[in-house]
């Protein structure tokens, strides 16, 4: 993308949160995800799994 076509930014708002984005946007997103702003057909859905381990740091854990 040309910095032209990106600057100077813009201020979107999304969940009552606002972002500065580059000018083009709309553009950028439909060039990557076709129609963004639609959700994709439920069988072509992805979701995300997130996994977090907890590391405690106790006299037991120090043996090993």
């Amino acid at each position: 993308m040309k910095k032209s076509e990106m600057f100077p930014t813009v201020d979107i708002e999304m969940r009552n949160r606002t972002f500065h984005a580059p000018k083009c946007y709309s553009k950028y997103l439909e060039a990557m995800y076709g129609n963004y702003m639609e959700y994709p057909p439920e069988k072509d859905r992805i979701g995300h799994i997130y996994r977090a381990a907890i590391h405690y740091n106790t006299e037991e854990n120090k043996k090993t």
